[in-house]
């Protein structure tokens, strides 16, 4: 009798084991599912958002359309760290991300929708940038022309 009041505890912890095992498998496989699929969201997302930029510009100033585009980011970063809770970066960290942010937002995006703004093609405006960003990757990594070098 004994071992029959045993063997449903087994099953039980057998169960919970292998259940347990799945879902981390689960994790894993989507996990790698991400890591595989992020460039091709990365592009779709980039890319639309040159035609967005089009568009949207009919009705709204560059800078102004830019500003309440970075707004709704902000806002769905927020909700994003507060759910994921990330490590915060130290001052040289916050200093990098800052000036990432200026050069990219500021420079690029806010000359690029001023570009679109003034009848520049959403294409045009999106490989103008694009030309140059893998001639030089850092000091000492330049490639492309000897001018570059």
């Amino acid at each position: 009798m004994s071992s029959r009041a045993t063997r449903p505890a087994q099953i039980v912890v057998a169960a919970q084991h292998t259940i347990g095992h799945s879902g981390r498998q689960m994790n894993h496989n989507l996990q790698n599912l991400a890591a595989r699929a992020a460039p091709a969201i990365f592009v779709v997302l980039w890319s639309t958002g040159f035609v967005a930029t089009k568009y949207v510009l009919h009705n709204a100033e560059p800078l102004t359309y830019l500003a309440i585009r970075m707004a709704v980011v902000v806002a769905l970063m927020a909700v994003i760290v507060a759910i994921a809770r990330p490590q915060w970066p130290d001052r040289a960290g916050i200093a990098h991300s800052i000036v990432a942010g200026i050069l990219v937002h500021g420079f690029y995006l806010g000359g690029t929708a001023v570009a679109i703004g003034h009848s520049i093609p959403a294409g045009l405006s999106a490989l103008i940038p694009a030309s140059g960003s893998g001639r030089c990757n850092g000091p000492g990594y330049c490639s492309g022309s000897p001018a570059w070098r």
